[in-house]
């Protein structure tokens, strides 16, 4: 029972922190879409594709944190590997293709 309520707990905690962080990214792009594209653009949309950026991008620094078990500070090592940097690629492709993809025009 403890182990169920710490993965639900961590489950909660992990889509508060990514909604803040989507909130934030939602606010500047549909900012910079309203403007590039000169209309009304859904904000609803907007947050939907950045939540689940931010979301995956969350699970994937932990995944390759744990991966290379740089879970605890310093996080030195972590910053400088070389497959921290390729999933942050891929996490910045996902969201292109998110906000491009679930975005209205």
């Amino acid at each position: 029972m403890n182990s169920l309520l710490t993965l639900v707990s961590s489950l909660v905690w992990w889509v508060l922190y990514g909604s803040i962080g989507a909130l934030l990214c939602a606010l500047i792009a549909w900012a910079v879409l309203r403007w590039t594209e000169r209309c009304n653009v859904v904000f609803n949309r907007v947050y939907l594709a950045c939540l689940l950026w931010t979301l995956l991008g969350i699970l994937l620094v932990v995944g390759v944190a744990a991966y290379e078990g740089h879970l605890h500070p310093p996080f030195r090592a972590l910053i400088t590997s070389g497959l921290l940097r390729w999933a942050l690629v891929v996490d910045m492709m996902v969201g292109v293709a998110l906000v491009w993809r679930l975005t209205p025009r």
